[in-house]
């Protein structure tokens, strides 16, 4: 059993992702994200050398993609 302060596993919501993950839980191809992080059209940010994307930039990207 968990404290009122720790999150269950099962229960925690990404605020960031890795290039590969944010594809996966996008359902888009490594070609169209890296596109679009090129081109400017997905933000990304730096930790380290470490490249974030995060949940609400994938979202807004998403939502801004025409079908």
């Amino acid at each position: 059993m968990t404290s009122a302060t720790e999150i269950a596993p099962d229960n925690t919501e990404r605020i960031a992702y890795r290039p590969k993950e944010a594809c996966k839980a996008a359902g888009v191809g490594k070609t169209c994200l890296y596109e679009a992080l090129k081109s400017g059209a997905l933000r990304s940010r730096l930790m380290g050398r470490k490249r974030l994307i995060m949940r609400d930039d994938l979202q807004a990207w998403l939502k801004g993609v025409s079908a």
